[in-house]
């Protein structure tokens, strides 16, 4: 299926996660679609979201707005950037490569994840400089090599992810291991 035909298959959120169901190796999907925990958060959240509506405004004159922020003193065209995605090229091949090259055409930031499929020097690269470092302080000795590898680099934003005070394995990830034999 090209992209055409696929792009023209999804409508909604559910109709995008049905196809990347089809497409994707399953455990590749839980991956992406799944949550920590007994995932309870990721319904919480789905609620909260579904519960936010835009406000059109009509009869405005729209011709010259702009949506360009400066954040860190670097100004971006859109008030938004690409958020750390660990493992995107096991799910898509190349998919850090284009999330790169989106946030060139789109003068946007691209956190790279500390679960990479690529390298950050060469997200770096790519990024055209728009990259931004993601970290977890779970490991010392390696957060800092991965800092200095960072700033060797040129990154000039590090991210501090502090969404879990310690790695946690998913509830779904440990069933697999039950039916696991070797």
């Amino acid at each position: 299926m090209n992209n055409i035909t696929a792009s023209k298959k999804i409508h909604s959120i559910v109709d995008a996660r049905n196809l990347a169901r089809k497409r994707m190796p399953k455990l590749m999907f839980d991956f992406v679609d799944g949550a920590s925990g007994d995932e309870k958060l990721c319904e919480i959240n789905n609620t909260a979201l579904d519960q936010i509506r835009l406000e059109p405004k009509v009869l405005r004159n729209v011709e010259n707005r702009k949506l360009k922020k400066k954040f860190l003193d670097i100004e971006f065209d859109q008030p938004f950037g690409f958020s750390p995605m660990g493992m995107c090229n096991l799910t898509w091949t190349g998919a850090d490569k284009m999330l790169a090259k989106e946030s060139v055409v789109n003068n946007v930031p691209a956190c790279v994840s500390m679960a990479s499929s690529t390298s950050l020097e060469k997200m770096y690269e790519l990024s055209e400089g728009r990259s931004w470092i993601q970290l977890y302080n779970f490991q010392e000795n390696f957060v800092m090599e991965l800092l200095q590898r960072a700033e060797q680099t040129g990154y000039k934003v590090a991210i501090l992810t502090v969404d879990v005070p310690i790695q946690f394995r998913r509830a779904k990830d440990n069933k697999k291991w039950l039916y696991c034999t070797f």
